[in-house]
């Protein structure tokens, strides 16, 4: 498997990690979701809010995947540091999602 193929799944995992446990925590254990933008849609429709949230996984993941094509020095470089970087952050993300699940139920 590539590099790019890697954290393309990688990134949309973690984004389908976070979907799932942002649902459980918010229709099972009254956990609220922090974005303000998507707070008011996971309350009204969750399959909404799943929909939007597995698409944008889906999409940046594609975009990482497309962009891992890229031969060049300083873009490889920049590409490098944004997929550490979107690991690192989506690594915070469903962590604290199950540290806060966990705590509530």
């Amino acid at each position: 498997m590539n590099k790019g193929l890697f954290f393309c799944t990688t990134l949309i995992l973690f984004g389908v990690l976070d979907l799932a446990t942002t649902i459980i925590g918010v229709t099972h254990f009254g956990a609220c979701e922090a974005n303000p933008l998507l707070s008011g849609i996971i309350t009204n429709s969750p399959m909404m809010f799943s929909a939007i949230k597995l698409f944008t996984a889906i999409t940046v993941g594609l975009m990482f995947y497309k962009a891992s094509s890229i031969n060049g020095g300083a873009a490889n470089h920049f590409l490098q540091l944004s997929y550490s970087f979107s690991m690192i952050f989506m690594t915070y993300v469903v962590a604290n999602n199950v540290l806060v699940v966990a705590k509530l139920a």
